[in-house]
């Protein structure tokens, strides 16, 4: 998959949220990070290279689903 298609989407995202603090940006960025790493292990995300229309929708599910994490 072309990585554009992942980048541009993702990176619309984080740019367009919208932090209460520090500490909130701060586990956003992390959980950006973790995503990004997660997308870039064929085997932990063949579902981004077998669907190659990944959306802004679909990465801020994943995004939410990582930060929960990270709480």
């Amino acid at each position: 998959m072309n990585s554009y298609h992942l980048v541009c989407p993702a990176n619309y995202l984080n740019q367009s949220l919208n932090h209460e603090d520090e500490d909130a940006k701060a586990l956003s960025d992390n959980a950006f990070l973790l995503f990004f790493q997660e997308w870039q292990k064929i085997t932990d995300a063949k579902w981004w290279i077998d669907n190659r229309t990944t959306n802004v929708r679909e990465i801020s599910i994943r995004i939410k689903e990582i930060t929960d994490t990270l709480s």
